[in-house]
């Protein structure tokens, strides 16, 4: 298949999986009045486990190579504990600051290496951590309670997708895709069970509503889970990483337009060019790590 037409079919899945991922975001939102956090967390990894259940038992036997058990839980932890921040604090933040303020994580990515795997700091990626710091304290604006505090918890689940991309490396080289995926997949379906049928809370709201309309929720709340995943999957072995990776800034056009059709939000002028920088700080990122791999 010619470059240019896996550069297009890359950039379209790309596209279909930030669509997707918003748009849970949005679902998330939306519910959160009605249930706790704890469910969609759960939906989320019973979506993934019922997606990926055929490529698990067609590697069934790769599976157990896992290469070292423990980074396998902490990348589980690294994972889930990220996945619940955010979802919890979804419920009070505007969409598209939520969104905007997700990727800080690059970033984090930045300073995770520095301090875990002694990466040297230089003076680009000093320049981009302090670029995306600022970024999030001109969305945030601390002190003058324009936002949330509940923001601080993105910015937590952050520094765990910073250490979630360390410990990823790692596996890398030790073990396999399948054995990788099927561990943080099966340990987040475990906890968030566990979470949700421990928490009478979490279903209290929910006694309102037909169960026909629950699972008919759960299920879509799954599909967007899985189909973002699949195309997500699929776009990397259409085209490369540093191509793909600036479209998943078109998250912030989804969140913006759902934030303003479903919950009449629109970010401010600071939270916009917040957003910006941001985006700035995450570009230079990548074109700095591309340079690198030249």
């Amino acid at each position: 298949m010619p470059q240019s037409i896996n550069l297009i079919r890359g950039s379209l899945l790309i596209i279909i999986t930030t669509l997707c991922f918003t748009a849970m975001d949005a679902q998330v939102k939306y519910f959160s009045v009605y249930t706790t956090f704890i469910v969609f967390v759960w939906a989320k990894y019973f979506g993934q486990t019922i997606f990926f259940s055929f490529f698990f038992y067609k590697n069934r036997k790769r599976i157990l190579e896992y290469g070292n058990l423990k980074l396998q839980i902490l990348r589980g932890v690294c994972t889930i504990c990220p996945t619940m921040g955010f979802f919890l604090a979804l419920k009070y933040v505007p969409l598209a600051e939520a969104t905007a303020l997700g990727f800080l994580h690059p970033i984090m990515v930045v300073v995770a290496s520095a301090f875990i795997l002694k990466e040297k700091l230089t003076i680009g990626k000093i320049s981009i951590v302090l670029l995306g710091f600022l970024g999030v304290l001109i969305i945030t604006r601390p002190g003058l309670g324009v936002i949330h505090p509940a923001s601080l918890l993105i910015i937590i689940a952050n520094l765990f997708f910073g250490l979630y991309q360390i410990v990823s490396k790692y596996l890398d080289q030790i073990s396999n895709e399948a054995s990788t995926l099927f561990f943080t997949t099966m340990f987040g379906l475990i906890v968030s069970s566990i979470f949700l049928f421990l928490l009478p809370i979490n279903f209290s709201n929910l006694v309102d509503f037909d169960l026909t309309n629950i699972l008919i929720f759960l299920f879509f709340f799954g599909l967007l889970t899985s189909l973002g995943e699949y195309c997500l999957l699929t776009a990397y072995k259409t085209a490369t990483a540093s191509f793909l990776t600036p479209l998943f800034y078109t998250m912030l056009i989804w969140s913006t337009l759902y934030g303003f059709i479903i919950f009449n939000e629109l970010p401010d002028f600071f939270s916009i060019i917040g957003a910006l920088i941001l985006v700035g700080a995450g570009l230079m990122n990548n074109y700095f790590n591309k340079e690198v791999k030249n």
